[in-house]
């Protein structure tokens, strides 16, 4: 007989965001492989033990997590190590295709159609995870991104530089199958919730730092490179990150599968079950309809989507105001230069993440620190247009380089606390917002989203960057309309209820 608690705790899970599938309503589904496990209308963690998880050894839980920690920064190393020298790369390979006025909307194309291509695969690719495991599908990913990493500089044409950038997108599904590897390992044998949740925002926080050192160690490079005379600096950068994301590639062949046959088993007669009762919960774009419309997630996509799209277009805006002459709103650096700020923010990123950010998500809930780095968004653009305007009224004094880096330095510090604190924070909301058996499919979604802002993000930005500099002569319009999407994003949040993204 329940007691009145037990009734309580039934009527709170009842309102979790997950328990809206028709297989829920089943009171029983057993798995025809290994030993039996019954699933109940509303699943402890305790019953979902054999299912979701292999290992309860804490030593064994962090040292997977951080060979899916290094899947994730490869895979961010793949497509950002290009970011801080492609301005210049398409200058001097492609002369007379690319120039100063239109070299924006190019840099904007080729980075973006890499997230286009992700955008149309991952949903799939997150989706056969759930069916056939996570391992052979990291494994082909990784291969993929090798070989696109160590070829780009060898391609002849900027056609083909685009058509081999968007191949390279389709295949690639690291950042996927991190997340739901993540979830696969955290999940169960009495790990507790705050632990999962910890992991995915060091996971985010993986994803935040890597963007940031892989463009720092593509800048840093080829500076060092173009000052010993190398015939061709781009490649040695390409070089080094080839063997880095192949090192990747080769812990994914020793890694075990963390989607077990039992989970695979489970999610299969769930399809089965719920086709009995509801022959359209078998199709996906089913599912993808209920993952889209139920009203915590929905929200938290937009709020994804933003983030995800306003992100990759300030690292855009970084490259291209830094290499821009003062005459046109920039900084007027070189690929070394542009390299040591991106180092500079990955050093207060780090510093962050391994001093403040675990107090930050012990004293504030998820939710509060999303907003709090919303307004960090939002005061590192506002400095940047700052910094913008001071160091043109500044050209010709000789305290110009001090006060510029100095002011960068401050913004720096401001932008990585912002982005630890919202994109990586955001997943793990998602996380929290989602029914276990369905993690490879929404991360899947979720993992589109980003990559259709990625590409969105680059794309218009990009070009409306480009316009703003041979308009105006300045980025300001840009950072202004960053300004307002950050601060959108940070207006949805309001609407979410605590119970709902932070269990």
């Amino acid at each position: 007989m329940k007691t009145p608690d037990d009734i309580e705790d039934d009527e709170y899970e009842s309102s979790n965001p997950g328990d809206y599938y028709p297989s829920r309503q089943h009171s029983i589904v057993k798995p025809l492989l290994a030993e039996e496990v019954e699933v109940t209308n509303h699943p402890t963690e305790q019953q979902n033990t054999t299912i979701y998880t292999n290992t309860g050894n804490s030593l064994m839980l962090y040292l997977k997590a951080a060979v899916i920690f290094y899947f994730a920064a490869v895979d961010l190393l793949s497509y950002t190590i290009i970011q801080p020298f492609l301005p210049q790369y398409l200058l001097s390979k492609f002369p007379d295709t690319v120039n100063e006025d239109n070299s924006g909307t190019y840099v904007g194309v080729i980075l973006g159609t890499f997230f286009v291509a992700r955008f149309f695969s991952n949903t799939f690719i997150g989706h056969l995870s759930d069916r056939v495991g996570r391992k052979v599908l990291m494994i082909v990913s990784l291969l993929v991104s090798t070989i696109a990493t160590g070829a780009f500089t060898f391609l002849p044409t900027i056609w083909l530089v685009i058509v081999f950038r968007m191949a390279h997108g389709f295949f690639s599904a690291t950042s996927a199958l991190s997340k739901v590897m993540l979830i696969d390992i955290s999940t169960g044998n009495n790990i507790p919730v705050a632990t999962r949740s910890l992991l995915f925002a060091y996971l985010g926080s993986t994803f935040a730092m890597s963007r940031a050192a892989s463009s720092a160690m593509g800048g840093i490079i080829v500076g060092i490179g173009a000052a010993l005379k190398s015939k061709n600096p781009y490649l040695i950068a390409c070089i080094v990150a080839t063997i880095l994301i192949f090192v990747g590639f080769i812990f994914s062949l020793i890694m075990p599968e963390t989607h077990t046959i039992e989970a695979r088993e489970l999610n299969r007669q769930q399809e089965l079950v719920s086709a009995d009762s509801d022959k359209e919960q078998k199709s996906i774009l089913s599912k993808l309809y209920n993952l889209f419309f139920e009203k915590t997630r929905s929200k938290l996509f937009i709020m994804f989507l933003i983030n995800s799209m306003c992100n990759a277009s300030c690292f855009l805006m970084w490259v291209l105001v830094s290499q821009a002459d003062v005459d046109h709103g920039g900084f007027s650096f070189d690929s070394l230069r542009t390299g040591f700020l991106f180092a500079i923010y990955g050093v207060f990123a780090v510093g962050f993440q391994l001093l403040f950010f675990k107090r930050v998500m012990t004293y504030f809930n998820l939710l509060k620190t999303f907003k709090i780095g919303s307004v960090f968004q939002m005061a590192q653009n506002t400095i940047f247009a700052f910094i913008v305007m001071v160091n043109r009224q500044l050209r010709d004094n000789p305290a110009q380089p001090y006060v510029l880096w100095t002011l960068l330095t401050v913004f720096c510090l401001i932008t990585a606390m912002g982005f630890m604190m919202t994109l990586n924070v955001l997943q793990s909301m998602i996380v929290n917002a989602t029914d276990k058996t369905h993690q490879g499919l929404v991360q899947g979604v979720s993992e589109s989203i980003a990559t259709a802002a990625r590409a969105i993000g680059p794309i218009i930005f990009g070009y409306l960057l480009s316009q703003s500099i041979v308009v105006f002569n300045t980025s300001l319009p840009v950072s202004l309309l960053l300004i307002l999407l950050y601060g959108l994003s940070m207006i949805i949040s309001v609407w979410l209820e605590k119970k709902n993204v932070d269990n």
